[in-house]
């Protein structure tokens, strides 16, 4: 089983042009279980421009699906 969660507003910054303006950090976030060890796996996007907060949700939720689609979890080692 897997959750999914998607926070707009996470976090106010200034942006990186030093502008001072706040920039909007949306972030999507995963916590599953495998092999009995927790994991949240984090993926985050600022708004940019005049982007809705539906595009940004689904932007940052196609980031985080691109990450856990990369990840690989190893089995625990054997204990024999």
């Amino acid at each position: 089983m897997r959750l999914l969660a998607i926070s707009p507003n996470a976090r106010q910054q200034k942006e990186k042009d030093g502008s001072g303006r706040p920039g909007v950090l949306y972030q999507a976030m995963s916590v599953f279980l495998d092999h009995g060890s927790l994991y949240r796996v984090t993926a985050g996007v600022f708004r940019l421009g005049d982007e809705t907060d539906a595009m940004m949700a689904e932007g940052v939720k196609r980031r985080l699906e691109a990450m856990l689609a990369g990840l690989t979890v190893r089995p625990p080692a054997s204990t024999h």
